[in-house]
């Protein structure tokens, strides 16, 4: 009851969770403990000096009580030890010199300090102990110390000493070894719940990358099923904004083409957003003009943004080829002036630099900018500037994504204009021109291109043959991998379009086919599939790219512009 009640008191509360400072402060807890009832009763019954002695000692002993119930273990440590030191000393000197058994405490003082301090802290005290017991030794040979010996009538303090050193290092054996059975206890309950924390982070790790994995083919399904359509509605729109249209039917139209765009954009930003958070996300790097293709974007967003006025400046030095992957670029050109278009009053600026092999971009707007205080959070997903209205907040998301993914960077900053300017570094040094590359298309000299339309979707046929027809181009269609390889036994044609997914004969076993009966001419696949996959499948069945669906007329026509052999026979798009 005592024994516990004194524990209670002076161990401090940080240790009840640390096995290994319980255990120090234990031992302390008991050495303090003992040293105080040992020195007041030697302040008591003690001959001379050695009563005030033991009285200071017993203050010493408070001392290292109130620093160990503050967690102040090494202080604590030390002055125990000094209690103990000089207590075993004087003890010595002034009841029998160094032949008294009191003096032997002093021998206990290393062992003390092995058990309450570090390996520097036990060394010290050993020295101190073996110090003062030398000089103890050296004043009594001289005669320095008072020659008292014990008598007959002190046997009784003579056995009192021994009994209790005996009694204390009992005590002290005993604490140690509960004090390390009790840690030893934690240290084990300590291990099984960390073992238990890793295998539930490793469960819940390996349930989040199977609901990952799940999240990914469900979104390339719907996606495979949506893009299909998509690509009707999309080619269809296309073509009737080529067709003669009334006012009011013009602007019903572009709405739909608008809205087609924004589905499709919206599409690819979930699916991009998918693959960089699993880590599932490459890139390509092959030359490519920044200038083509950045151009390209801002006209698709200038003709899409009616009143807004859109302008584009690029560096003379910025070179005409550039090392990186052109469809992500114009990717994130794309979200970035979607994003400055939704909240601009009337004019966005597109500034294109090059420094130090890095590819700059500035999309600058006059809206009204972005307050300090949100700038932290734009790239998250689905997070939106407070009070608007419209967009779905994964534009942005899905920009800081790639340009991590690229090793570049993405930031807001204050516009000139007034507004935001968002920032795009992309490293992309200069290269050399892809072979076969021309700086400009050369008038048509040789007719128009023959191209193999195989897809089983009626849909899809018409849209693509609309397209090839706005283009100039002359087409075939085909509905099975059976059908187009009869057919390219018995016409001649300069590329082939091919759907990926068709009943029977895929567009994959196909290719294979025709290569092994020789067919060189390019095969490009067509396909809405999202697969990551797809990619490394096209290129082992020997197809010569990839377009996917929903395809817009600008983009057929580049397909065929750098798979055709005569690109001169296609159309202006």
């Amino acid at each position: 009851m005592i024994v516990d009640a004194w524990l209670g008191w002076v161990l401090p509360k940080q240790v009840q969770n640390n096995p290994l400072e319980l255990k120090r402060a234990r031992v302390m807890a008991a050495l303090i403990g003992v040293e105080i009832l040992t020195t007041a009763v030697f302040s008591v019954i003690g001959d001379g000096w050695f009563a005030p002695i033991s009285a200071v000692a017993m203050g010493v002993g408070i001392a290292a009580a109130y620093a160990l119930r503050n967690h102040r273990l090494n202080l604590a440590g030390h002055l125990i030890l000094l209690a103990t030191a000089s207590a075993a000393f004087s003890g010595g000197v002034f009841t029998g010199g160094v032949a008294n058994p009191a003096f032997a405490w002093i021998f206990f003082v290393p062992l003390f300090a092995g058990l309450m301090l570090d390996t520097n802290g036990a060394t010290l005290w050993a020295l101190v102990s073996g110090g003062v017991a030398l000089g103890a030794l050296y004043l009594h040979q001289n005669g320095l110390l008072p020659e008292r010996v014990y008598e007959a009538g002190k046997t009784r303090q003579m056995v009192m000493d021994i009994s209790g050193m005996t009694v204390v290092s009992t005590l002290v054996m005993r604490l140690y070894l509960q004090s390390s059975s009790t840690a030893n206890e934690r240290l084990s309950g300590a291990v099984q719940e960390l073992r238990d924390e890793v295998k539930t982070r490793r469960d819940a790790e390996r349930s989040a990358h199977e609901a990952t994995l799940a999240q990914q083919a469900f979104l390339a399904s719907v996606s495979h099923e949506i893009r299909t359509p998509l690509n009707g509605i999309i080619g269809v729109t296309e073509l009737l904004t080529r067709s003669t249209l009334d006012e009011g039917q013009r602007t019903h139209v572009s709405a739909l083409t608008r809205s087609a765009s924004t589905l499709r954009r919206l599409l690819s930003d979930l699916l991009d957003l998918s693959k960089l958070q699993s880590g599932g996300f490459t890139t390509v790097s092959q030359p490519m003009a920044p200038r083509t293709v950045i151009g390209h974007v801002t006209h698709l967003q200038s003709a899409a943004s009616n009143e807004l006025t859109l302008r584009t400046t690029v560096d003379d030095d910025v070179p005409e080829w550039v090392a990186g992957d052109a469809i992500r670029l114009a990717q994130m050109v794309g979200n970035l002036c979607a994003n400055a278009a939704r909240f601009a009053r009337t004019d966005v600026a597109v500034h294109v630099a090059w420094r130090d092999g890095n590819l700059i971009v500035d999309v600058d707007d006059d809206g009204p900018g972005i307050p300090d205080h949100e700038r932290s959070g734009i790239f998250q997903p689905f997070r939106q500037l407070e009070g608007t209205v419209g967009g779905t907040g994964l534009g942005l998301a899905v920009v800081r994504g790639l340009s991590q993914a690229m090793k570049g960077a993405v930031s807001f900053d204050q516009a000139p204009l007034g507004g935001a300017r968002a920032r795009l570094t992309l490293p992309m040094p200069a290269t050399a021109p892809p072979a076969g590359a021309l700086d400009t298309v050369p008038e048509q000299t040789t007719g128009p291109l023959r191209v193999l339309i195989v897809d089983d979707d009626a849909v899809n046929r018409l849209v693509i043959g609309g397209l090839l027809a706005s283009l100039e181009v002359e087409y075939v269609e085909a509905t099975t991998g059976e059908e187009a390889l009869e057919t390219l036994e018995t016409k001649a044609f300069d590329i082939v379009l091919m759907d990926l997914h068709m009943p029977g004969m895929g567009g994959l076993e196909a290719t294979r086919q025709a290569r092994s009966l020789g067919v060189e001419i390019p095969i490009v696949c067509l396909t809405a599939s999202s697969a990551a996959r797809v990619e490394n499948d096209v290129e082992a069945a020997g197809m010569s790219g990839l377009l996917g669906k929903p395809v817009t007329r600008s983009e057929l026509a580049r397909a065929l512009q750098n798979h055709a052999p005569r690109p001169s026979g296609i159309a202006a798009p």
